[in-house]
């Protein structure tokens, strides 16, 4: 994967801080919270856990949901999750359905947004995807590619550098093979392709 970082095609909107968080119990796409601000909002850390956050039950205990724009952060457990849990619906009086957080684990199943959240932006034609794998048979290299393009077909030239900074081989083209014989500097293919 390619990590986006900012460049002159790419830029990198960096969503962390304090966002407005409600708990939905089920309602809020069906009553289209995204389609207007939210309102009666509690302020929440991102990237946190809510329910680590939250010092009300209700927040703390909270199995599953979703956040606006739109983001869904679900804490909900069964058996095709990691760690696992066992997911069943109970009929509660006066709530009606309830999921119970049931996990199969010994620590506590936290909830929220846990890792930085951002969006970046590219350009209408941009590489999406670089696949490289290298070989050697003997005293040749192999250096297959792969190069992954969204938008407007691009012309792709490669060209294959040596540990000065020398190009060995090149050539054209969004994937292919490169050959190339391994006596530069004196050192073996073992040493430079491993």
């Amino acid at each position: 994967m390619l990590y986006p970082i900012n460049t002159e095609s790419r830029g990198v909107i960096d969503l962390n801080g304090i966002w407005k968080f409600k708990l939905d119990q089920g309602n809020g796409s069906k009553d289209k919270w995204y389609e207007s601000g939210l309102t009666d909002t509690l302020n929440m850390a991102v990237p946190a856990s809510y329910n680590d956050i939250g010092v009300l039950g209700e927040i703390r205990y909270l199995t599953g949901g979703k956040n606006r724009i739109t983001v869904a952060a679900n804490n909900i457990v069964d058996e095709s999750t990691l760690p696992v849990g066992i997911y069943k619906e109970e009929e509660v009086a006066g709530l009606g359905k309830v999921v119970p957080n049931s996990p199969n684990f010994d620590f506590f199943n936290y909830a929220g947004i846990h890792r930085p959240v951002k969006i970046y932006t590219t350009p209408y034609t941009y590489i999406s995807d670089v696949a490289v794998v290298t070989g050697y048979n003997g005293t040749t290299g192999r250096v297959d590619y792969q190069i992954k393009n969204a938008g407007e077909q691009l012309q792709v030239k490669v060209s294959v550098l040596d540990e000065a900074n020398q190009v060995v081989s090149c050539g054209e083209g969004a994937a292919g093979m490169r050959r190339l014989s391994m006596c530069m500097n004196s050192h073996s293919v073992s040493e430079q392709w491993r």
